[in-house]
């Protein structure tokens, strides 16, 4: 795991972040044009799946964050079995992970940061943070509604003969759900500390 460590340089890993996030924010708006608001009943499916594409956007650093922590506890299990090292630290691989989905977290809340400085300059930088990031939160409760809602909504079509697509999109926004009411769960833990 340790090669790794040379592929992933600081700076290569910052320009592809921001080259993947603007394409995906290029994808999804050329998507969102797409959608018609009066369209037949099966395309609902279809709306459902470019909102559960947007949901998983949103939701991708803290599935990245998720990933990271659990690479890095199951090797720190391997390394206290084997009695080789020191199992507190994570692995190369799984710490940048975590490096990633911090720095793609701080990726999101910059706009919100900078429209929080536009609005009020007087203000210190750690409120903007804590502007920024609650208003990112209520984004993201927001998208855990509907996609509580897109899944209802995708497996009642299941049950009216919808087939795998609506399985599909069921599946994807119960588990954009469940990564999104773990993250708002750690933001409200965070929140009350």
């Amino acid at each position: 795991m340790e090669n790794w460590q040379g592929y992933l340089a600081e700076a290569k890993v910052d320009n592809e972040l921001t080259q993947v996030m603007d394409q995906a924010l290029a994808h999804l708006v050329k998507s969102m044009d797409q959608i018609d608001p009066e369209t037949p009943q099966e395309e609902e499916i279809d709306e459902a799946a470019v909102m559960a594409a947007a949901g998983l956007a949103l939701a991708a650093p803290h599935i990245i964050k998720i990933l990271g922590e659990t690479i890095n506890w199951i090797a720190s299990k391997i390394k206290k079995l084997m009695g080789t090292e020191d199992p507190s630290e994570g692995t190369a691989w799984g710490n940048k992970l975590l490096e990633i989905s911090e720095k793609l977290h701080d990726k999101y809340l910059s706009p919100l940061t900078f429209v929080s400085r536009k609005l009020f300059p007087d203000k210190d930088e750690e409120w903007h943070h804590k502007v920024a990031s609650r208003i990112f939160h209520l984004i993201v409760a927001a998208f855990l509604v509907y996609s509580g809602y897109a899944a209802f909504q995708a497996f009642k079509a299941t049950l009216a003969g919808g087939g795998a697509k609506a399985i599909s999109v069921g599946l994807l926004e119960s588990a954009v759900a469940a990564v999104k009411s773990d993250e708002l769960w750690e933001f409200l833990i965070q929140v009350g500390h």
